[in-house]
């Protein structure tokens, strides 16, 4: 410091550097409180003024920084107003808002889902000659097809073979199982109505 305990310096650079430049930890009059409106010491790794308004700004800079790269992706996926201004005209021809839109497209993607996914039930009437396999009309979704033996619901105990639209029964007499006669089996499961068909339509 160009001043000290004894007088103050009496040029004025060399004032302006004391008060700017040196360090405030060590003066006994600016106290830390915790409470942000009482507190009296710096809240930066720098103690000094220059050296405190210095740190903040890299940190502001930084911040900028961040929030356009951030902003820039965000751009890129939903699209630039600024730069494409008919996307708000499009966005609001539509609902009052983007998050009203994506909402709106939501409730009839749910709908569109509820009435392509059909609930089947295939009936086979079994004589004394075991059967083993059934032919199926759809192609089920997975993880939903019961086989109904008698009364007897089964989730387990048979095969599907997707492409030929086959369900083998495998838990037969041979296999600890039984054999499948003098019986009413009931295939029951889901199947994706418009995959089925626009398959029909690739041919």
């Amino acid at each position: 410091m160009y001043s000290s305990p004894i007088g103050l310096t009496q040029n004025i650079n060399e004032l302006q550097s004391d008060v700017l430049a040196e360090k405030l930890s060590n003066n006994p009059h600016l106290k830390y409180h915790v409470l942000i409106e009482k507190n009296n010491k710096l809240g930066t790794t720098s103690q000094t003024i220059i050296g405190a308004i210095n740190e903040v700004l890299r940190k502001i800079q930084s911040t900028s920084n961040t929030n356009k790269a951030a902003l820039a992706e965000l751009y890129n996926v939903l699209g630039h107003v600024g730069v494409q201004p008919a996307l708000i005209t499009r966005v609001l021809r539509e609902a009052p808002s983007l998050i009203e839109l994506v909402l709106n497209i939501l409730d009839r993607v749910n709908a569109a889902d509820a009435t392509r996914t059909v609930i089947c039930k295939e009936t086979f009437v079994v004589g004394n000659v075991p059967q083993v396999t059934f032919n199926l009309s759809h192609l089920p979704n997975d993880n939903t097809v019961t086989v109904n033996i008698n009364g007897v619901k089964y989730s387990n105990g048979f095969d599907i073979d997707n492409k030929e639209l086959i369900l083998t029964w495998l838990f037969t007499e041979s296999a600890g199982g039984f054999d499948i006669t003098d019986s009413e089996v009931i295939i029951e499961y889901t199947y994706d109505s418009m995959k089925e068909q626009e398959a029909n339509d690739n041919g």
